[in-house]
Order: C-alpha cells, then structure tokens, then sequence
C-alpha cells in the first residue's frame, strides 16, 4: 500500500477570544491536577465551544485522547483548535496535522523544530499562553 501524503491543513480563522477562553479553562484547573499537580491537559475546541477535556500523565497521551474523540465522534475538526498544557515537540504537530485540525495551542513552548513542521503545513502555533497573553509562532494572519 503507497504512503499516504500529507497535506496542509485547511485554512482557518481563529478567534483570539477563543484561545483565551482555552487559557482560561486551564487556569481554572483540572480535577486530577489540582489534587496532584503530575497530570496534563488536553482540550478540543470548536466554534469557540470547548468540547472535549482530559487529564493524563502523559501529555502525549492527553493530547491523543482529545484527537481520538473528534475522529471517533465524527466531529468536523477543520474548525478545531486543539489545546496541550505541554511542551510541543514535532511529533504533537504531526499528529496535529495528520487529524486536519488547523491550530494547535499550548501553554509553553514548541521546539524550534516544531515551529518549522508547523510551518510546511500551514499550522496555526500558539505557545506560551497566558490569561490574556500569547506567542503566535505560525499563522499570524489566522486571527479575527
């Protein structure tokens, strides 16, 4: 069976409120993190509603899961914003991309190997993500 090719996500605008509103939903905790402060966060968002939380001690893991229940779900994720608590390293871009979702934002920062994959496929990076702050590292003309 020939590889699959990998495309670019679809073009997406985004509104700043809604990565606030993603930075928000984190600050304001997580059961298992509160309680232990060992777990990472993954959210899906769509149409500025957030869809989807969870908690793992992985942050590879977190992030998985908020993919798998967009795919499983049927959701239409080329309007997606994804959410990781985590560093983002090549591998969470890729996985990223390969679900369609167009941006992908974090609370701490990408690798600059990350920035460069987030580049070929016109993926919208965000990092380091504060109450009313943020680090746009590709798609800076994504925002409305």
């Amino acid at each position: 069976m020939p590889a699959r090719k990998t495309e670019a996500v679809p073009p997406f605008f985004c509104k700043r409120e809604w990565i606030y509103t993603l930075a928000d939903a984190f600050l304001q905790g997580m059961p298992l993190h509160r309680q232990t402060g060992a777990t990472h966060s993954s959210f899906l968002m769509a149409d500025g509603v957030i869809l989807f939380r969870c908690e793992d001690i992985g942050r590879h893991n977190a992030l998985d899961k908020a993919i798998g229940y967009g795919i499983r779900n049927g959701l239409d994720l080329k309007n997606a914003v994804l959410f990781t608590s985590g560093w983002i390293p090549t591998d969470m871009v890729m996985k990223t991309v390969l679900a369609g979702i167009p941006v992908l934002a974090g609370r701490s920062v990408p690798t600059k190997e990350a920035v460069e994959l987030a580049r070929k496929y016109r993926l919208t990076l965000i990092g380091k993500m504060k109450e009313r702050g943020m680090v746009c590292y590709t798609g800076q003309n994504s925002f409305t």
